[in-house]
């Protein structure tokens, strides 16, 4: 079977052009609360999934207060969960879980609260989160990629990686092309530059393409990302480029989240842009030809993806059932975007599950996922997993041809969404991973 590079392209496209974005609304979809709220049935793991997990490389700005790009040690920021590999009750910046320290080459720092497997050497970090991820069944870390400051960590992944771990897929996001709001590859003061910036940085991930711990989609290599439509006047351009660029590449986008959550293709494919051309403004429809209105839609990738969906819509149908309710909501979106994507234009849709959301500590005043009148968090950890399986089900329920389910996240620490071992919850959710997604 031809193999597929696995690539997600969600802040490239958003990098590109002067403009204000907005939606024709009418064409948009809402949930039909008054026929669709159901529970959710467990699906039976007849076939193995594809899991991949999102993740988050660590540095000293992860876990202290950043001013003027100064780490300021003495401000630690708060956090869900304290991982085994340590976190932030030491001295100094050495108290820290920094992946970024312990790929430098200088060895990991003997922290008292590490496993034995993380002390020492170079790499046993990420050695201990492969061995985790491999319990876990995760077929492959999803990693963010800008151009800069991840290469050291995809390079040890060469040094690390051996046959059974999680092998990697990588975010491409290069929103740091573009020097102001207003940048874009085609209205910038200095377009040449920029795109010659992007071609460059497209040839160095290549690099990695071919290596055996980067994760292939039937062959091809994924690649994740493009999701900044916002700064963009031509996302068919953008993409044939990127094509041009990496040849046989598997290009999965992001859906466009709106405030609540809740978003439908109809209205992922009437994004505009006003786009300033010389004294002229003229509306761009990106993914419909020729820019026009009227145009015939169409999406140029290989696949799309739902981030995360932190829904508020269950608060207008009653808190009573808000489990109900929750899952409801998100089902009925992931199976739309599925029926449509499939039907409409031959589109992989893949769907994301998170093990738990509880960012109260990091942040004080976000009302996402909460309980009325109270500071609880609807998706908190269960020991017995019931809303992480609950999800899972949802997931299972909607993946697309390759089964692929993305997990948010391995390691979010400021959001408590993480699989990755904590002393509060030890290996528990490796355990409901592997349960929930694999044959054995």
């Amino acid at each position: 079977m031809r193999k597929i590079k696995l690539v997600i392209i969600p802040t490239i496209l958003a990098a590109i052009a002067v403009f204000t974005a907005c939606v024709d609304e009418p064409n948009d979809r809402a949930f039909p609360a008054d026929k669709y709220f159901h529970d959710i049935a467990p699906v039976p793991v007849t076939e193995d999934y594809v899991v991949g997990a999102m993740y988050n490389e660590m540095s000293p700005g992860y876990w202290y207060e950043v001013v003027n790009n100064q780490v300021f040690y003495s401000m630690p920021l708060a956090y869900t969960g304290h991982p085994l590999l340590g976190d932030t009750t030491g001295v100094e910046k050495n108290g820290g879980y920094y992946i970024n320290e312990d790929y430098s080459g200088g060895g990991a720092p003997a922290y008292p609260d590490k496993p034995a497997e993380a002390q020492g050497a170079p790499g046993k970090l990420l050695k201990q989160q492969l061995q985790w991820g491999e319990d876990a069944g995760i077929d492959f870390f999803l990693i963010s990629w800008n151009g800069k400051g991840t290469d050291t960590l995809l390079f040890n992944y060469k040094n690390t990686w051996t046959q059974g771990k999680p092998k990697i897929a990588i975010i491409f996001d290069c929103g740091h092309l573009l020097s102001s709001p207003t940048d874009s590859l085609h209205t910038s003061s200095r377009p040449n530059y920029v795109k010659t910036k992007l071609l460059r940085q497209l040839d160095s991930l290549k690099v990695f393409f071919d290596e055996p711990y980067y994760y292939k989609v039937n062959g091809s290599v994924p690649l994740f990302g493009l999701d900044n439509y916002l700064r963009v006047n031509s996302v068919l351009s953008l993409v044939d480029t990127v094509r041009k660029q990496l040849g046989d590449v598997y290009l999965i986008t992001p859906t466009v989240t709106r405030g609540n959550g809740y978003t439908s293709p109809e209205y992922f494919v009437n994004i505009k842009n006003a786009v300033s051309i010389g004294n002229d403004v003229k509306d761009v429809y990106l993914f419909r030809e020729n820019g026009a209105k009227n145009g015939t839609p169409h999406i140029p990738f290989n696949a799309i993806y739902e981030p995360a969906m932190l829904t508020d819509n269950y608060s207008r149908y009653g808190y009573d059932n808000w489990r109900r309710n929750f899952f409801s909501i998100i089902d009925d979106n992931y199976s739309y975007w599925k029926q449509k994507m499939e039907s409409d234009y031959n589109i992989e849709f893949i769907p994301s599950v998170m093990p738990a959301f509880d960012n109260s500590k990091n942040d004080t005043t976000s009302n996402l996922l909460r309980l009325p009148g109270t500071k609880t968090r609807l998706l908190q950890r269960e020991t017995n997993g019931s809303l992480y399986d609950t999800y899972a089900n949802v997931g299972k329920k909607n993946a697309g041809k390759n089964r692929i389910i993305l997990i948010n996240s391995w390691n979010n620490y400021r959001q408590g969404s993480g699989l990755e071992p904590t002393t509060e919850y030890r290996d528990s959710y490796l355990e409901f991973t592997r349960k929930y997604f694999k044959k054995n």
